[in-house]
């Protein structure tokens, strides 16, 4: 029951996630190819153009969406999802630490046009990243551990079964061998009739 449960929150993080990664690298794909004047200033930390940026991130979100939509393993896309996720915390924290005045063009000039206060966008932007991080790496380490878990309760009961099955096995085998050296010792004992032996 409970490895079902986290089967289940498996997949509708992966899916949540896929989504979110869709609508994200539109967002940029439809602001690289604005005309907005912002495009042609370059970064503070990676020192290219917004433009390019937002087109390389668009790039990689789209793959990481093609990752999640395959047949490929689901640790490789927790994996691949903890990595993204831990890309975008890494910018952040080098903004931080390098004090860059200028906003995270996350969404590109998209984000203007919403009816959402900027500052109130960012700390949605820094929630998605946090969900992203932190689900795949809490599902890493419950899959992790329920794989364990499950190993250790195999050889548990693989262990239980084969000594239960093991001792009546001989203590039958054992039976059937006394039986026979008896028999043999019976069939050689001289047997005595009338007074005479006979053999």
């Amino acid at each position: 029951m409970r490895l079902r449960c986290l089967l289940c929150a498996r997949k509708c993080f992966l899916g949540s996630a896929g989504a979110i990664l869709a609508v994200t690298a539109a967002a940029k794909l439809l602001s690289a190819f604005g005309t907005a004047e912002v495009l042609g200033r370059p970064d503070h930390l990676l020192l290219l153009p917004y433009r390019w940026i937002l087109l390389g991130v668009a790039a990689i979100e789209l793959m990481v969406v093609g990752v999640l939509a395959s047949s490929s393993l689901p640790k490789v896309k927790l994996l691949t999802l903890l990595w993204l996720s831990l890309s975008f915390i890494l910018y952040r924290l080098a903004k931080l630490v390098f004090n860059v005045p200028d906003p995270c063009h996350c969404l590109g000039q998209i984000a203007a046009n919403l009816p959402v206060q900027p500052a109130t966008l960012d700390l949605l932007l820094k929630g998605v990243i946090a969900y992203l991080f932190g689900g795949s790496l809490a599902l890493l380490i419950s899959e992790h551990l329920a794989m364990r878990f499950t190993g250790s309760a195999d050889s548990k009961k693989s262990t239980v079964s084969g000594r239960g099955w093991i001792g009546p096995i001989s203590a039958a085998r054992a039976q059937l061998d006394l039986k026979t050296e008896m028999n043999q010792a019976g069939n050689n004992q001289p047997t005595v009739g009338f007074g005479r032996e006979q053999v």
